[in-house]
């Protein structure tokens, strides 16, 4: 199954495919722990669908998602035009993401670099055009914080969009 949907005055192909789990491996890696850092713990899921319709294998690894999948399960995988997004337990009906961060998946809303590098320019002008000592540092930070928290709120709005759209797609099918 097929559909479009338009996100940010982009279109998108959304699909379906039926497919089987023939390989799901969970394992964690450690990190850190050098002089005083805390240990870090990360879990990596490698998975393997393989299409019922093309015999096509699809190969994915996701992190920090502890997802019900094991091997020789029926799914249907759900992508939007070349990237694995989740999928469909099919004896459950329950559907899965393994993708939490759709703006950047597929290159939606600005990117942070340049929101970093804008909040720069602001601070540095920001420092120079102050009269007062004590502000300086204020106008120096406050350009750098709004273009971090705008980055991160169109971020958000932009990934909570292309979720509700797919929840309410899933709830029709």
């Amino acid at each position: 199954m097929k559909t479009n949907f338009e996100v940010a005055k982009k279109e998108f192909s959304f699909s379906l495919d039926n497919a089987r789990v023939i390989h799901a491996n969970k394992f964690t890696e450690a990190s850190g722990g050098w002089g005083s850092l805390p240990i870090n713990s990360t879990l990596y899921t490698d998975v393997v669908f393989r299409s019922q319709e093309s015999g096509a294998d699809w190969p994915i690894r996701f992190n920090n998602r502890d997802l019900p999948l094991y091997t020789d399960q029926e799914v249907m995988v759900m992508s939007i035009d070349q990237y694995i997004i989740g999928f469909i337990d099919k004896q459950t009906s329950k559907y899965y993401y393994t993708e939490t961060d759709f703006a950047y998946l597929l290159d939606l809303g600005f990117p942070l670099f340049k929101a970093v590098i804008a909040g720069i320019v602001l601070g540095v002008l920001g420092y120079f055009i102050s009269s007062e000592m004590k502000y300086r540092v204020l106008f120096c930070i406050a350009p750098l914080f709004i273009a971090w928290v705008s980055y991160l709120a169109k971020k958000w709005q932009i990934n909570r969009e292309i979720t509700s759209k797919l929840d309410d797609y899933l709830r029709e099918t």
